[in-house]
């Protein structure tokens, strides 16, 4: 029907895709222009946290676990993709960079907000028994694998951290 054209749903719909389509192609003249932090606040400014992270991260040309070895400018937009994606469902990849450029604790930090209380505690103990230096890649997999025990809950119980001791009692399956 004509009138469904004129509907302004109809228009907004259209002028969502073209600006879109827009932030899109801006995106790209600013990676073209060697300014990729500039692309990346355009796509944070329309709340396109995640693609901004990874627009950045690919923009760098190395894994989230290598992005340590590079120099400081490089290492500086790795941080601000690090912030970016720690915003999203892709935090655990933040997490990753953040470790490679060895910063433990903001890396706890963002698996605090996510949820992850127990990693977070994990990944302090590891940084502080490192010398909080470069962890390369290797500590997330220990933070998700490391196994805990019931003599890690009671201590964490009698230090008042009862949500990570109650974390600990469910992944030892000993509840109730």
């Amino acid at each position: 029907m004509a009138g469904d054209r004129d509907h302004p749903r109809s228009a907004g719909a259209g002028r969502g895709r073209s600006a879109k389509s827009e932030v899109d192609a801006a995106v790209q003249a600013h990676l073209a222009a060697g300014t990729p932090a500039e692309a990346a606040a355009l796509l944070a400014q329309y709340a396109r946290y995640e693609d901004a992270g990874r627009t950045l991260l690919q923009h760098l040309g190395v894994a989230a676990e290598q992005v340590g070895e590079l120099d400081e400018p490089r290492r500086k937009l790795a941080r601000l993709a690090a912030s970016y994606l720690a915003k999203t469902a892709a935090a655990p990849l933040a997490v990753q960079i953040l470790i490679s450029l060895g910063d433990p604790v903001r890396a706890a930090e963002v698996l605090e907000r996510n949820g992850d209380l127990l990693g977070a505690q994990k990944l302090r103990e590891q940084g502080v028994r490192r010398g909080a230096g470069r962890g390369g890649g290797q500590a997330v997999h220990a933070v998700g694998g490391e196994a805990v025990s019931r003599d890690k809950a009671l201590q964490l119980e009698r230090a008042g951290q009862r949500e990570l001791a109650a974390q600990v009692y469910v992944a030892l399956k000993q509840y109730g």
